[in-house]
């Protein structure tokens, strides 16, 4: 594939934000698509949807967010939401520990419903309500971050760590 042709090509990346009601998703979102910070926005009904650019070796992606409902009355959507994905990213409180509990629920459920392979990601939420947090080691995730939609702290580094990750490893697949 010439240059040229790769500039040309168009990368879209579904990633699906995941994890229990009122850790942060949709706040986490909207401040990284609209650069905004929602105190109290409405309750996910089912799934939201936004977009995000990023740019990788001067190549502009484009990301979509699906920012999952953490009820467990939607988790039979599931499914049909986590299709096709390119990353995971399973959100906490960090204010909340016990939000950090549900890890291996939802990553089961994810597995269940999807046989690719793709990253996922530990985001810890709302940093700006503590002054430290440890992070948990884990094995079933690719990286843990922390970062506060509030102050937009870490928001923009994680986008572009996740996309870089997904770039890289897709243009590993294409070389071989």
């Amino acid at each position: 594939m010439s240059f040229c042709e790769l500039e040309k090509q168009k990368y879209i990346y579904k990633i699906l934000l995941f994890g229990n009601s009122d850790v942060g998703k949709s706040t986490f979102a909207i401040r990284a698509t609209k650069n905004e910070f929602k105190k109290d926005p409405p309750k996910t009904i089912g799934v939201n949807f936004h977009m995000k650019k990023v740019f990788v070796d001067n190549i502009q992606i484009e990301l979509q967010i699906w920012d999952f409902s953490g009820e467990p009355k939607f988790e039979f959507l599931f499914g049909l939401y986590s299709k096709g994905i390119k990353a995971g990213i399973f959100m906490y409180d960090i204010s909340k520990q016990k939000s950090m509990l549900s890890l291996t629920k939802w990553i089961n459920l994810l597995r269940k419903y999807t046989k690719e392979e793709f990253p996922i990601f530990i985001v810890g939420t709302k940093s700006d309500l503590v002054e430290f947090h440890e992070q948990n080691e884990n094995k079933l995730v690719d990286s843990c971050f922390i970062c506060s939609s509030k102050t937009g702290k870490n928001i923009d580094n994680i986008f572009q760590i996740i996309t870089e990750k997904i770039y890289y490893s897709g243009k590993k697949e294409v070389e071989s």
